[in-house]
């Protein structure tokens, strides 16, 4: 468990939400006024993050609350351009690869720097690589860098050569990756935190080059290269990063430093950004939607967002083991019903894992609500109008809104199949903890797309990848998944077919909606641009005064 260096103050988790009301109602009556209006001459960003970071790690880490961060701490070789998510030079200047596509060849610019003033090097990024990919570490996110030749070799342990992968320095300024396979969609899988450079004097300063949990991510050790360095971290209240003054292109910054404020309460979060003291909020309460919309409110976004809300079923554990019992609660399941009435923020109900029109590819699989069938499957299994079922119960992480869907399910599965399941919420540090151990029976998940191709989404459930917590595995399954990453047009497309058929079959998760991003956003925030993947380098977004302010 991370520690925080002696200024860091530590609050329960449960006094989050309260802390945050606590700051609002002193500093709405002070005489310096709100947050939001102060940040006109701090320049100071308030943002509304979601759950707690679990560490600032990009090794360590999974969540998009803490990619959120990491985009502001670190750049990569390349950078997303919001909304088409094409590739903008980052560290890297330019690049290029052969008429294959199987060998890239990066141009680092000369001005790149840490946030000490050292320069980045092609050395930071091959450490950082060798460090993700070795086995001591467990990086759940290490199969992002599989694409690269021999990298999945190294972090099985089967090639213990680093230099004997497709990764090579050709010297300070010069990087080269040699893929297994032609990999359509390399350069927006580059943009993961997973690829970012670490700063590895200060890993090894505090040995971190294969542990985690070291205390290089404390304020005051954290060393990163993107636009932001990190300068508190309040466990549990917010973290904060400041400009950092060694960024090479200084001018595309406005502003000044970001606060993001752990609140997974979304009515407190509504209640915060209402009082002036947030510029943003994660999401909304859940069925809040329609009033905002309504009302024609002008803080309210919507964005498209590539990601999926689904249910984990834990296929090691008895009744679970079982597909037509798995097959059964999910056949059982009004997805219409949770998106348009549950959760009623322009989700779309989800009769199939992969989100339609992704790179070409809509699923062809579909799992539609079917009561009789769901009651024929678990008859057949031995379970009679859920007779002799044993005892289920949904993990999920404590928000108003997962609380709000388990309840919806738990209600369906009782009055469809007759069966009765318990509800377990824990805080989030722990419910991570707890569903990637396995100590579940059924599990609330979520994917974001780390990239706009339907194997960011598929790759998840397959025997290798560190984020499938199923214990399902089905070599037929990891085969067309590998055939995908050796072939191109059609016959690609063909093999995510034939593997989310598998999927849907044999139903190690419940597909539950495909998400949509709703949120408030302060009109004094500009240059703010949706993005497919919630992601943002936060180049040019500034705060200016408008004539007509909003009036929260």
């Amino acid at each position: 468990m991370r520690r925080c260096n002696d200024s860091t103050r530590r609050y329960p988790p449960a006094a989050a939400a309260t802390l945050m009301m606590l700051t609002v109602l002193l500093q709405a009556c002070g005489p310096s006024g709100t947050a939001v209006e102060r940040s006109l001459e701090s320049g100071i960003l308030h943002v509304g993050n979601g759950v707690e970071p679990v560490d600032l790690d990009p090794h360590v880490t999974t969540g998009i609350s803490e990619i959120h961060i990491h985009m502001a701490l670190f750049e990569g070789l390349v950078i997303p351009e919001p909304e088409s998510f094409a590739a903008q030079p980052g560290v890297a200047r330019a690049w290029k690869s052969d008429d294959e596509g199987r060998l890239w060849r990066f141009h680092l610019r000369p001005d790149a720097r840490w946030s000490n003033g050292d320069p980045v090097t092609a050395g930071d990024f091959l450490f950082a690589w060798e460090r993700i990919l070795s086995p001591e570490l467990g990086a759940a996110n290490a199969s992002m860098l599989f694409a690269v030749a021999g990298a999945e070799s190294f972090h099985s342990g089967e090639l213990t050569d680093f230099a004997q992968t497709g990764f090579r320095r050709i010297d300070d300024r010069t990087i080269e990756i040699r893929l297994e396979a032609p990999t359509p969609y390399f350069l927006t899988l580059v943009m993961h935190p997973a690829w970012f450079p670490l700063h590895e004097e200060t890993l090894r300063a505090h040995e971190g080059e294969r542990r985690r949990g070291s205390g290089w991510t404390r304020p005051g050790r954290h060393v990163g290269n993107g636009p932001f360095q990190l300068a508190s971290w309040l466990v549990n209240d917010f973290v904060e990063v400041r400009r950092n003054p060694h960024y090479h292109s200084p001018d595309e910054i406005h502003l000044e430093g970001i606060r993001f404020y752990a609140i997974e309460d979304r009515s407190g979060e509504e209640r915060a950004f209402h009082a002036g003291q947030l510029h943003k909020t994660y999401g909304l309460p859940a069925g809040s939607a329609p009033r905002y919309r309504a009302d024609d409110h002008p803080a309210f976004r919507t964005d498209s967002y590539l990601g999926t809300e689904y249910y984990l079923f834990n296929t090691a554990k008895p009744p679970l083991d079982d597909p037509r019992v798995r097959r059964a609660l999910s056949l059982a399941l009004d997805r219409h019903a949770l998106a348009k009435q549950v959760v009623a923020s322009g989700q779309q109900p989800a009769y199939h894992f992969t989100p339609p029109g992704i790179a070409g590819y809509t699923p062809e699989a579909r799992i539609t609500e079917d009561a009789d069938k769901a009651r024929g499957l678990l008859a057949e299994a031995g379970f009679p109008d859920g007779r002799g079922l044993p005892d289920l119960q949904i993990l999920f992480n404590t928000t108003d809104h997962n609380r709000r869907v388990a309840e919806a399910i738990q209600e369906m599965w009782r009055t469809t199949l007759g069966i009765r399941v318990g509800l377990y919420n824990q805080e989030t540090r722990v419910y991570f903890d707890t569903r990637s151990r396995g100590d579940f029976t059924i599990a609330r998940a979520s994917w974001i797309g780390d990239y706009p191709d339907p194997n960011t989404f598929l790759e998840l459930w397959t025997s290798w990848s560190g984020n499938n917590f199923s214990g399902w595995q089905n070599p037929d399954y990891d085969d067309h998944i590998r055939d995908a990453a050796s072939t191109t047009g059609p016959d690609r497309l063909e093999s995510f077919q034939q593997a989310e058929r598998i999927l849907i079959e044999q139903s190690p998760i419940a597909p539950l909606y495909f998400y949509v991003s709703a949120y408030l956003l302060h009109p004094t925030v500009q240059g703010w641009r949706p993005s497919p993947t919630n992601w943002r380098t936060y180049h040019g977004i500034r705060l200016e005064k408008k004539a007509g302010i909003l009036n929260n």
